[in-house]
């Protein structure tokens, strides 16, 4: 199946770096060039051994004479170099970038554009403390100058049955040497939490009696879709806290907790 056409930005980006990459080339080979003419010079002080030409070198290599002399006297910088200094975020700093969004892709948890556009932004306040950004095309941006690592795709939910593989078991194993065994946290240390949002009693199905001869009976409900959130908190050790259930209300109504089993706060 054929992949998505490269982008107009991305085209203009290869030929970019494809000239970098001949002028990098090109001053590599002429400085082993011109090191291996000055070993023969030293090696021969009695033979008249003619220097390397940079123009028929220059030529041979299809770049230009004088971009070449300039780069390596350090007086013309390549257009990625120029690019990179003028970027918002260091090429060091977009490395980390591509690594956190690769790591957490690898455990199931792909980063938005918002999300990668608020992290650069996190980078970028703590190394400046202004109220710098990236721009709204910064990510896609971002992202073609680094193709040959990142791509975008349309998400969808895991099945519980593809998760549980040998492969993301290791991977989770890995995960936790990582960041638990080798730092060495305790499991008293250790808490996770989650929520889960149920409705009302009145708006829950629940077990009535009514006339025979239906097979379902309706009750009145309001069209309201208020929920109760309930927050559970474990520790890695197997204990547990009180439970933490939240009521939308103004008020306190003390018959929320007369039937308190769970000792619910």
């Amino acid at each position: 199946m054929p992949g998505k056409a490269p982008s107009n930005r991305t085209k203009r980006y290869r030929c970019c770096w494809a000239k970098d990459k001949k002028l990098y080339d090109a001053a590599g080979a002429w400085k082993k060039e011109l090191c291996n003419w000055k070993r023969q010079v030293a090696a021969h002080p009695d033979e008249n051994i003619p220097q390397p030409s940079m123009r028929k070198f220059s030529q041979v290599h299809s770049v230009n004479r004088s971009t070449l002399a300039r780069h390596l006297n350090d007086t013309c910088a390549t257009k990625t170099d120029s690019s990179q200094r003028k970027q918002k975020l260091s090429p060091e700093e977009e490395d980390v970038l591509v690594h956190t969004i690769i790591e957490n892709a690898h455990r199931g948890f792909p980063l938005t554009h918002d999300r990668v556009a608020r992290i650069a932004n996190e980078i970028l306040k703590a190394r400046t403390g202004a109220g710098d950004h990236v721009g709204k095309t910064w990510v896609d941006r971002f992202i073609d100058r680094h193709e040959d690592e990142l791509h975008t795709y349309w998400s969808r939910h895991l099945p519980g049955n593809r998760a549980v593989n040998p492969t993301n078991v290791r991977r989770w194993e890995d995960i936790i040497e990582e960041e638990v065994v080798v730092p060495g946290i305790r499991p008293e240390d250790m808490y996770g939490m989650d929520e889960t949002h149920m409705p009302p009693e009145f708006a829950q199905m629940r077990r009535v009696i009514a006339g025979r001869g239906k097979n379902l009976q309706y009750e009145q409900g309001g069209s309201s879709r208020e929920t109760i959130t309930v927050l559970i908190t474990i520790c890695a050790d197997g204990s547990t806290l009180r439970p933490n259930v939240i009521f939308k209300a103004k008020r306190y109504a003390p018959e929320w907790f007369e039937a308190n089993v769970a000792d619910a706060t």
